[in-house]
């Protein structure tokens, strides 16, 4: 396709792929497909959809947001942080206020944590554990997650780096939270803010859009 030489058969073989609904069996959590959207909003669709009809346990992690913006009051600041709440995470450089960690499901790393040793913006894994601490206010929140990557070469130095006192199986990869920066406009007239959001590096990966698709890495079964 890229060097404008497909084919007719190549066509056909693009035209039974394509499909103007999600087809019920490619919401099955299991099955080895590659499932490829358009627009960002049918990607999300088709992705809650599969965790929503998982049954494995699931966790929430919800960000930490620190605003910067010169001479404004606290209040003004705490206003912007609780309506940075309601948006989009494509909006917010990928990284959602709130995310959903199901058992079992497909997980795609969205920034490129260590280059050196393949974890980087695109590889995925399946979500294995959560690791819980307890905050000042004795709230329990997630502290870090495992993850089994489909590329084994991926996390080999972060798995040594990381000492636990449990019992971990030897290939999954321990992700920490991270902090990034985006600049946004929560509301028409309010002022361009600069974010420094706090939340794991990792998206919902059972369903793509075509963009993300260009830098994921996927092994496939046959």
């Amino acid at each position: 396709m890229a060097l404008g030489t497909m084919t007719p058969d190549d066509s056909k073989l693009f035209s039974d792929r394509t499909f103007k609904s999600i087809p019920a069996e490619s919401l099955v959590k299991g099955k080895e497909i590659i499932r490829l959207y358009s627009t960002n909003e049918e990607d999300y669709q088709c992705n809650e959809a599969i965790l929503s009809g998982m049954t494995s346990a699931v966790y929430e992690s919800k960000c930490y947001d620190k605003v910067t913006l010169e001479k404004s009051s606290a209040s003004v600041k705490d206003s912007l942080l609780e309506k940075l709440r309601g948006l989009s995470h494509d909006r917010t450089a990928g990284s959602p206020y709130l995310l959903n960690l199901r058992i079992g499901a497909r997980y795609m790393i969205t920034i490129n944590i260590d280059t050196s040793d393949g974890l980087v913006n695109g590889t995925s894994g399946i979500f294995k554990q959560v690791d819980f601490g307890t905050s000042v206010s004795s709230v329990e929140k997630p502290l870090r997650i495992w993850l089994l990557m489909e590329d084994e070469r991926s996390g080999k130095v972060q798995r040594k780096r990381v000492k636990t006192n449990s019992v971990m199986p030897p290939d999954w990869v321990p992700i920490d939270y991270t902090n990034g920066t985006f600049s946004v406009k929560v509301e028409r007239a309010s002022p361009v803010i600069r974010v420094q959001r706090t939340q794991f590096p990792v998206g919902v990966a059972e369903a793509l859009t075509v963009h993300k698709a260009r830098a994921v890495h996927i092994l496939m079964s046959y």
